[in-house]
């Protein structure tokens, strides 16, 4: 048997325990003193004296009091392995968040929109269609406001201009009917008076060259009888100057006569022209006929008529595209479906099914989960390198999937806008960053105050559309 230290003796290779400590440890105890001592330079009392002899020495005695793992025991082993992994767990998160860029909180946030009602008026609507966190796709109908007592005066107004019109327009028409029939009967009048009135005057221009003719013929007997006298008394004197005297009057008078018909013929071809054409000339001082005249007249008032009918078909044209207007407003008026302007939730409901709302007044809030929003809390280091634009990951605490985005607000200390949900994350750090995250377009949860971490991407390649934050 070979004493190997004060706490124990090895035996044919089995380590004799000491009663009173740990062999491991007094192994290593023994083997740093041995190290000590032989850096410092001092021989231990068992050395050789040769210096081969020396390190063969020291080899056995480092051989002897290194500790034997394999008899160890496994819940030593076990505890080492598991307080390993403790170091390397709780160690890792805080290095990684460290090295990375990170948020110190972040949470799902989303836009409140505010629905307001367009009208005064009964709220109709079940119960459940009001009921905090009820989901709506955008366009959906939530409920209606209608108003029983809207004002339909205007409406009535234009109604009974509209009648008046109506009636005016038809006892015109009416009245241009019966003044173009008496129109059309005073024109056939006209036209047998012209008819006649031609005639009669060809009738007077062939008696007038009837006349004409006679007078030609008394001229001619007149010239010969003065022809005659006048030889008769140049030659034998057996007529008197007096019956000379009355031969020459004979044939003037009746040469004129033939000169007076010429001009009366001429008159009345005048005559027979104009009233061919529609002219009526006369030695009177009315020269258009009576039928004329009264045609004349019923023609200005059939203009007359007519112009009224236009004019007041254009006015009925006017009020009945007020009517359609006024009617199109108290549809809109008496009863208005509210729809969701975005797809979510409902966040707050301010009224309840059957209240009587007034125009303006708030009726619910929604929460806008077609864009994911999540509000994250910086360090000022971290605050000071972010850009709007700038990539994002969003890990959620509890599993999930992870979500893609870009930073869209940085606010800074200044807090969050008054459109969101949440407006304070409670967190140390005072900067506040907003990003924004895509959604399916038919998404309808929000998955608001759901809590976790945002990693900033810090690769330097700005995302598209980033813009450097100002300075300070």
């Amino acid at each position: 048997m070979s004493t190997d230290a004060p706490g124990g003796e090895r035996k044919g290779g089995e380590e004799i325990r000491a009663p009173d400590g740990n062999p491991v440890q007094r192994q290593l105890d023994q083997l740093g003193s041995a190290v000590r001592s032989w850096a410092a330079g001092r021989k231990p009392a068992d050395r050789p004296s040769d210096e081969a002899g020396s390190r063969a020495h020291l080899v056995t005695r480092l051989r002897f009091r290194l500790p034997d793992f394999r008899a160890a025991r496994w819940s030593t082993i076990i505890k080492s392995a598991v307080a390993l992994a403790a170091v390397v767990t709780f160690g890792w998160m805080p290095l990684q968040r460290i090295l990375a860029l990170t948020s110190t909180d972040a949470v799902i946030n989303a836009r409140v929109v505010t629905v307001r009602a367009p009208i005064e008026g009964t709220v109709s609507a079940a119960a459940a269609a009001l009921e905090i966190g009820r989901a709506y796709a955008g366009g959906a109908p939530i409920l209606t406001i209608s108003d029983p007592r809207i004002d339909r005066s205007a409406f009535n107004t234009l109604r009974r201009t509209r009648d008046q019109l109506q009636v005016s327009i038809s006892a015109l028409m009416e009245k241009r009917q019966l003044l173009e029939a008496r129109q059309q009967q005073l024109g056939a009048q006209l036209s047998a008076f012209r008819t006649g009135r031609v005639e009669q005057i060809e009738n007077r221009v062939s008696e007038v060259e009837s006349q004409i003719s006679s007078a030609r013929a008394r001229h001619k007997l007149a010239a010969s009888t003065l022809e005659r006298t006048r030889i008769l008394r140049e030659r034998d004197g057996i007529v008197s100057a007096t019956t000379l005297e009355r031969a020459v009057r004979d044939e003037r008078v009746a040469r004129e006569e033939i000169a007076g018909l010429y001009e009366r013929r001429k008159a009345l071809k005048i005559e027979l022209d104009g009233a061919r054409k529609g002219t009526f000339i006369g030695d009177s001082y009315n020269d258009t006929p009576q039928s004329a005249q009264r045609g004349a007249e019923v023609e200005l008032e059939v203009a007359e008529v007519r112009v009224r009918i236009a004019a007041m078909k254009a006015e009925l044209e006017n009020v009945e595209l007020a009517m359609a207007d006024e009617q199109e407003r108290l549809s809109s008026q008496a009863a208005v479906q509210i729809v969701a302007t975005v797809g979510g939730r409902i966040w707050e409901s301010l009224i309840s099914p059957g209240e009587y709302v007034g125009k303006g007044q708030e009726l619910f809030r929604m929460l806008g989960c077609e864009t994911a929003l999540v509000t994250a809390t910086v360090g000022a280091a971290t605050y000071q390198r972010l850009r709007i634009g700038q990539r994002a990951t969003f890990r959620p605490r509890g599993g999930g999937p992870n979500l893609e985005g870009r930073i869209v607000s940085l606010n800074g200390p200044a807090g969050v806008s008054a459109g969101l949900a949440i407006q304070k994350v409670f967190s140390a750090d005072p900067y506040q960053v907003q990003l924004s995250f895509p959604r399916p377009a038919e998404s309808t949860d929000c998955d608001i105050g759901r809590t976790g971490l945002v990693v900033f991407d810090d690769s330097g390649q700005p995302a598209p559309g980033a813009v450097l934050r100002p300075a300070g």
